[in-house]
């Protein structure tokens, strides 16, 4: 499986108990990456929990300041020279099947020079506010102040959602909740830590840089987890 050639970065903070469920939950997987590494930037409380946790699975941790971008940017100093990237958040609730399906997504598009990573599509029952309306309007798509299409940014800057996908789509960005990408495509990217602790679109700006690249993301429709009461599945593919 594409996990054994896989460095999983899982950035945390305070919420042991949500990503201790995640651990027990890779193992009943049995599933064997190359390496998991823990970024956490809990308090004490937390740490000493996650920190037992990840001694007990051999997983390697470190503790960090505050910032997604700061604690994503550490897990890839810190990583081997593996073929692919995964970046994971302490909060999603994985099916049975999400890394099988994924990795027949990769035996299929891995060798593809064009295909930079993969990810996972969003769905949820998505109910559409007069702003989401107004977004989708004739007038609003041709003036391209907001993109038509799933995971597109226009040239006004506004980036649209990847959101009940119902065919492969070629996309300008990912979200960086669940995603892999290949090694080689990122190892001289970082994320912005000006964005602040939180990192709001951190995964957008960093999709922004790939896109100098000339590279793009393609969301694909097999592989699925959760997230709260969101159910996600993606893939991205560099064009």
């Amino acid at each position: 499986m594409f996990t054994n050639k896989t460095s999983l970065i899982i950035p945390t903070k305070n919420r042991s108990s949500q990503i201790i469920k995640l651990f027990h939950k890779l193992v009943f997987f049995k599933l064997e990456f190359n390496e998991i590494i823990i970024v956490d930037s809990s308090n004490l409380d937390h740490s000493k929990k996650i920190k037992a946790e990840c001694e007990k699975y051999s997983y390697k941790y470190y503790h960090t300041r505050a910032s997604t971008s700061y604690q994503r940017n550490f897990g890839l100093s810190k990583i081997k020279p593996n073929n692919y990237v995964m970046f994971m958040d302490d909060d999603v609730i994985l099916l049975d099947d999400t890394f099988q399906k994924m990795d027949e997504c990769i035996n299929k598009y891995g060798e593809d020079n064009n295909i930079g990573g993969f990810g996972f599509n969003q769905t949820e029952d998505e109910r559409l506010s007069f702003f989401d309306k107004l977004k989708n309007s004739g007038l609003i798509t041709y003036l391209d102040i907001y993109p038509s299409k799933p995971g597109k940014i226009s040239k006004s800057g506004w980036h649209s959602k990847i959101l009940n996908l119902k065919e492969d789509v070629l996309a300008d960005w990912v979200f960086t909740t669940i995603c892999i990408y290949k090694r080689d495509d990122i190892k001289d990217l970082k994320f912005d830590e000006t964005f602040g602790e939180y990192s709001y679109l951190e995964d957008l700006d960093f999709s922004l840089n790939l896109m100098k690249k000339k590279k793009k993301f393609i969301f694909h429709l097999k592989q699925n987890f959760y997230i709260l009461k969101i159910l996600i599945e993606v893939v991205l593919d560099l064009e």
